[in-house]
Parts: C-alpha cells; sequence; structure tokens
C-alpha cells in the first residue's frame, strides 16, 4: 500500500527538499488514481459504458425484430412449399394410380383372351404385382373387372 512521507526530524534543507518532492510524487499518485476512478465512474455512467439492464433488454428486443420478421417469412414460405408438395404427391398418386389401373386392365384383358394355362398364371402374377403398387397409391385394391365387362 503507498504510504504517506513522514517529514524529517532535522532541519536540514536537503531532507526538506526529498520530503516535498515525495509528498509531490504522493500528491500525484493519490490524484491520478482518483482521477482514474472519476472516469471510470463518469464512463460507466456514459451511453457506450457499462449495460444497464433495462436497456440490455431493450437492445437485444431492438436487435430481435429484425431476426423474428425473417423467421415468420421462412415460416410462411417452408408451410407453402408443406402445401405444394402435399398437392403435387396427391396428384402424383392419383395419377400413378390411373396408369396402373389402366395396365390392370390391359393385362386382365390380355388373360381373357389368353388360352394357355402357363401364360394365364404368369399375367395372373403380373396383375398381383400391379394390385400391390395400386395398394401404394389408392390404399385400397382395385376392382378387377370380369372378362364379360372386358
Amino acid at each position: 500500500m503507498l504510504q504517506p512521507p513522514t517529514p524529517p526530524t532535522s532541519s536540514d534543507p536537503k531532507d526538506w527538499r526529498e520530503y516535498l518532492g515525495s509528498v509531490s510524487r504522493y500528491h500525484f499518485v493519490v490524484s491520478l488514481a482518483v482521477l482514474s476512478l472519476l472516469i471510470g465512474a463518469l464512463w460507466a455512467m456514459s451511453p457506450m459504458g457499462f449495460a444497464r439492464a433495462g436497456n440490455i433488454d431493450e437492445r437485444i428486443n431492438a436487435a430481435l425484430v429484425p431476426i423474428k420478421a425473417k423467421q415468420e417469412e421462412v415460416e410462411g414460405v417452408i408451410h407453402r412449399i408443406d402445401d405444394l408438395q402435399k398437392r403435387d404427391s396427391l396428384r402424383l398418386a392419383v395419377s400413378l394410380g390411373n396408369s396402373v389401373s389402366a395396365d390392370i386392365r390391359l393385362i386382365v384383358a390380355k388373360r381373357c383372351q389368353e388360352r394357355d394355362p402357363g401364360e394365364r398364371e404368369r399375367l395372373w402374377r403380373e396383375i398381383e404385382k400391379r394390385q400391390d403398387e395400386y395398394k401404394i397409391y389408392r390404399e385400397q385394391s382395385y376392382p378387377l373387372p370380369s372378362c364379360a365387362e372386358l
């Protein structure tokens, strides 16, 4: 710790000059310390100084406003994309279901005209395979037409 200088016990002018020099240095150091503390306190209270809790909340909220707006915009775009994807998936499933049902009708017609039992069995396996595809797209079996309906 900084100790204040003690006055000399002698009356020698040289001792007194040293004493006054050390007093000046002591006052200078103490003044510098007080001035530093004062400048620090003033800086802390300035707008560029230490943050106050209410001030921090305001700054954070102000910074988050454009981010939240962008987030809402992006979420809206995501919802629109999801809706379009669901709509397109449904259209694709309907289209593929229609294509498979047309294939099934063709294969059933070929099977009705076929006389070879081995070929009729192969066509039946093909019909079952197409039925499985149709179930994937329409979630139900395709009602097979009879030979008389074709």
